[in-house]
């Protein structure tokens, strides 16, 4: 959206005008037609013989969705029920990581900090009682394995 506002301010100087072409160039993104707004960039900047300051501010948004086209399939996201907001993911952060990572004076190891990690999101996406059970049953046979093929 930051890259949306940037280029539509630049091309056209009404605050009302901006946010009409903002909002259409954003409709036509999340409809998965990035290369839309690509195209439509270049020929206005173009057509309109935009310079300076201006020129630049358009050229590092079609700069960013050329380098980010691959993974703005927000059309099919949506359709797959994913979040495209990134609060979604700060908030799991905070959450996961910041609230038990960032305790003052704690110490990780990668190996560690990782271990905790996948524990914490394995309790939080409520798959604790279905871990518990498949955790049991792969440490029984580690431990267990040979002994109970021998009474078997």
């Amino acid at each position: 959206m930051d890259y949306i506002k940037l280029a539509t301010s630049a091309l056209e100087k009404d605050k009302k005008a901006a946010q009409v072409l903002a909002y259409t160039y954003l409709k036509t993104i999340l409809e998965g037609r990035v290369n839309s707004v690509i195209t439509s960039l270049k020929i206005r900047l173009t057509k309109n013989r935009i310079r300076g300051r201006r020129r630049t501010d358009i050229e590092k948004a079609i700069t960013y969705f050329e380098n980010h086209k691959d993974y703005m399939r927000y059309d099919e996201y949506l359709e797959a029920g994913y979040p495209i907001a990134t609060g979604v993911v700060e908030s799991a952060c905070g959450h996961l990581v910041k609230d038990r990572m960032g305790i003052a004076g704690a110490r990780w190891s990668l190996r560690g900090a990782e271990s905790v990690l996948k524990l914490r999101c394995i309790k939080a996406s409520g798959d604790w009682q279905e871990y518990k059970e498949i955790r049991k049953e792969n440490e029984r046979n580690r431990l267990y394995s040979n002994i109970l093929d021998e009474a078997a």
